[in-house]
């Protein structure tokens, strides 16, 4: 725990300094995935008033599947639940999960990309941190060095 109320967790330096870039939060609120599990970020986060989450497109998938290891199945139950029919989703059925995020990107789907981010932000504060704290998420497409969707 770094002595702060607030923290932002990133999956990466990018997606580090695109949050940074964007909320000007101090050095020292960042973390860095590195490895954190759902059980260690319980303890991260036990004394928070606010969560940051600066994610890339397969921990936006973990976190909102809330699977370490979130397969295509996994992922499938995600993007239905969020709006994606069975038949957009057909054509990457063999693929690796993240060839969705460019079709999603490009086609201009950020009702559904906001949507994921909002599930993960439901997860979080269900299964973490209750309801004394606030989580922002937000999707960065490392591609575009972008966020791309938030839950704000």
């Amino acid at each position: 725990m770094t002595g702060t109320e607030e923290i932002v967790i990133a999956s990466n330096e990018l997606t580090m300094d695109v949050h940074k870039s964007l909320f000007h939060l101090p050095d020292e609120w960042y973390i860095l995935m590195n490895g954190i599990t759902f059980e260690s970020l319980s303890s991260i986060t036990k004394e928070l008033k606010r969560l940051h989450l600066s994610l890339n497109w397969l921990d936006m998938i973990r976190f909102g599947t809330w699977q370490e290891a979130p397969d295509w199945r996994d992922t499938f139950l995600l993007l239905k639940k969020v709006g994606i029919t069975i038949d957009e989703l057909k054509p990457f059925r063999d693929s690796p999960v993240t060839d969705i995020l460019p079709y999603l990107y490009y086609g201009k789907r950020f009702d559904i990309l906001r949507r994921i981010c909002a599930v993960t932000k439901k997860n979080i504060e269900q299964k973490i941190m209750g309801k004394i704290a606030k989580v922002n998420c937000h999707l960065v497409y490392e591609e575009t060095s972008s966020i791309i969707a938030s839950s704000l």
